[in-house]
C-alpha cells in the first residue's frame, strides 16, 4: 500500500511543491500554481497575510528568504488525500539576534494538478510572529 500512497497523484504534486518551494524555483512554481491560488500566511506579524496569484507568492516567499539573514526548511513528513496534501516541516532561522525553531504545517488544497490554495499555520504562532515582527 505504502507505494501506492507514494505514487498517488497528489503525493506527487506535493513533493513537486515542496521542492520548488525550498529551492526558490519561481519557474516550477508557476507551473504548479493555479492562476487564481490564494496563500495565507497565520499570525499577526508583518508577512502575515492573504495573497493572490502566482506573482505576488513568489514576491512574498523572496521577502521571506530575504527578511532572514539564514532559513533553513526541513520536511518531516507529507500527507495526501484526492483533494489536497500537508506538509508538515520545520523552519530553523536566523535574524540578527533573533532564532527561529518552528514546526509548520502547509495545507495545499489541490485540482486538476496545480495548487489552488495554499495554509501555512506555524505550531507556535508566537514564536513566528516575534521573530518576523
Amino acid at each position: 500500500m505504502k507505494g501506492a500512497i507514494e505514487n498517488h497523484p497528489n503525493a506527487v504534486l506535493a513533493r513537486e511543491l515542496w521542492s520548488a518551494t525550498a529551492e526558490g524555483d519561481a519557474d516550477a512554481l508557476r507551473r504548479l500554481f493555479a492562476d487564481d491560488i490564494v496563500w495565507t500566511t497565520f499570525g499577526t506579524n508583518p508577512l502575515a497575510g492573504q495573497i493572490q496569484g502566482p506573482e505576488a507568492i513568489l514576491s512574498y516567499l523572496a521577502t521571506v528568504g530575504e527578511e532572514a539573514d539564514d532559513l533553513c526548511s526541513t520536511l518531516k513528513s507529507l500527507y495526501v488525500n484526492d483533494e489536497g496534501a500537508v506538509i508538515f516541516f520545520h523552519i530553523s532561522a536566523i535574524r540578527g539576534e533573533r532564532k527561529l525553531e518552528v514546526d509548520v504545517l502547509l495545507l495545499f488544497r489541490l485540482e486538476n494538478g496545480r495548487a489552488v490554495s495554499a495554509l501555512m499555520i506555524p505550531a507556535d504562532q508566537d514564536a513566528n510572529d516575534a521573530f518576523w515582527s
